[in-house]
């Protein structure tokens, strides 16, 4: 049974279906990674034939990026010809080897992953995209925005391989119409650039980061920014109630959130009654406390463990996400049986720094840090503003040329935002975890 018919079979999330097709395909996942992954050899030597998907010890990132070649299960991938693909910015959204899609998450839990997607992975996301999410909208806002002209303008961050910005270069490059449908905006570019190329756009849908969105609509109310989308969909950040607000009054939009992660970007999809589904055919999401015990429906758990039942190429079971969800107790109105979630992880602050002429910028949490993410020689950093114009870097690195490149990356694209007179120092502290949550902030805003 194709993955096409499956998905449609299966729209209104049959319990008795879906966890049939979860069982199943576990098992062959589990089957595939012993065999083919080194890693997961290892890892479950003492796995018996009888056993549950809460039988398994969990993976974390950190540990199955040290051991990054053993754990992928096509013996031609390596880390070390990945980094060099990753290296370059023309390659953003090609595949590697012409059969992976590369990405990087933005570590935004404190460590970075490098994600590849075969071909399976890539036509279930697709599938889920065009069969379920789309779909669920609602019969009348789809054909919204399809006489609105079905435009799409992602706001990402663009400089680097990051998921939404590999995701989308990769679907322009198929087509000729959907380049023409889906646009890309960075959230580097300072805002009357992006403010001029999207009334010149004049998209129907606004997606992408939260932050970036907010920013926006304060050019809407301010009169510089005039587009009228359809619908907006924020995602890669929580975002606030009086946000969320601020979006549909600035816009007069349906605002719809999303969860994903580099990991499984299409983790959920939202209805028409504003609540996430978890497409737990091919995604399973585990709440667990800070023991790693399971938490019951209701209450927020501590983490998460994912397991992605359609990649292959780089098994991604029991994985630990470090994000805070509640799963709902109850079903949701609209009919669907897929559970529902409500996410409160990856906060960040909001940068607010002070220009030459004594006005303020705002800058988006994940615009800044991943303009130094991944620079050769940095494992970990974290972005701390003590003054209005001024920024301390505490900074995980593995050489002495880490700072300042760093420093020199992040100062030039202050400059670019009107910012060239932020103070950027080093802090000889070493990037810290919330004491309370035990969650990595990659930027933290102190009172002062």
């Amino acid at each position: 049974m194709s993955v096409q018919w499956q998905a449609w079979r299966d729209r209104r999330g049959d319990r008795t279906r879906v966890l049939s097709r979860q069982r199943a395909r576990i098992t062959e996942l589990i089957a595939y990674a012993r065999e083919r992954s080194p890693y997961f050899r290892s890892h479950y030597a003492g796995l018996t034939r009888d056993f549950r998907l809460t039988d398994l010890p969990p993976t974390t990132k950190p540990e199955l990026m040290a051991r990054f070649d053993e754990w992928v299960t096509d013996p031609e991938v390596r880390l070390a010809e990945l980094n060099v693909h990753l290296a370059d910015p023309d390659r953003v959204g090609t595949l590697f080897r012409d059969r992976y899609l590369v990405s990087t998450s933005s570590g935004s839990s404190g460590d970075r992953a490098v994600i590849l997607q075969d071909e399976p992975m890539r036509a279930v996301a697709n599938t889920l995209g065009a069969l379920r999410a789309m779909p669920a909208l609602g019969v009348g806002l789809v054909r919204e925005i399809a006489a609105a002209g079905g435009r799409m303008a992602s706001l990402v961050a663009t400089d680097g391989h990051f998921g939404g910005v590999a995701a989308a270069e990769f679907q322009r490059a198929q087509r000729k119409s959907r380049a023409q449908r889906l646009r890309v905006f960075s959230v580097h570019a300072p805002m009357e650039e992006t403010v001029a190329a999207l009334n010149e756009y004049q998209p129907a849908m606004l997606g992408g980061y939260a932050t970036a969105q907010v920013g926006l609509a304060h050019e809407q109310l301010a009169g510089r920014l005039r587009i009228a989308p359809v619908l907006i969909t924020t995602g890669g950040e929580a975002i606030p109630a009086t946000d969320r607000a601020l979006l549909a009054q600035a816009f007069g939009s349906e605002v719809r959130n999303q969860y994903g992660c580099s990991e499984f970007m299409l983790l959920t999809f939202a209805c028409a009654l504003d609540r996430l589904h978890i497409n737990d055919d091919w995604a399973i999401l585990e709440p667990v406390d800070d023991r790693g015990h399971p938490v019951s429906p209701g209450i927020p758990s501590t983490s998460v463990l994912l397991t992605n039942l359609a990649n292959r190429v780089q098994p991604i079971i029991r994985y630990n996400l470090g994000d805070s969800i509640t799963i709902d107790p109850d079903i949701c109105g609209c009919g669907r049986q897929f559970p529902t979630v409500r996410v409160q992880g990856r906060t960040n602050d909001l940068l607010e720094l002070q220009a030459p002429d004594g006005s303020t910028v705002r800058l988006l949490p994940l615009a800044v840090t991943t303009v130094v993410d991944g620079l050769p020689g940095v494992r970990r950093f974290q972005i701390v503003q003590t003054a209005p114009a001024h920024l301390h870097i505490r900074l995980d690195a593995t050489n002495n040329d880490a700072w300042p490149h760093l420093r020199d990356k992040l100062g030039t694209y202050l400059a670019r935002q009107g910012l060239g007179t932020v103070e950027v120092t080093l802090d000889h502290t070493p990037p810290q975890r919330d004491p309370g949550t035990g969650k990595f902030k990659l930027v933290i805003v102190q009172k002062y």
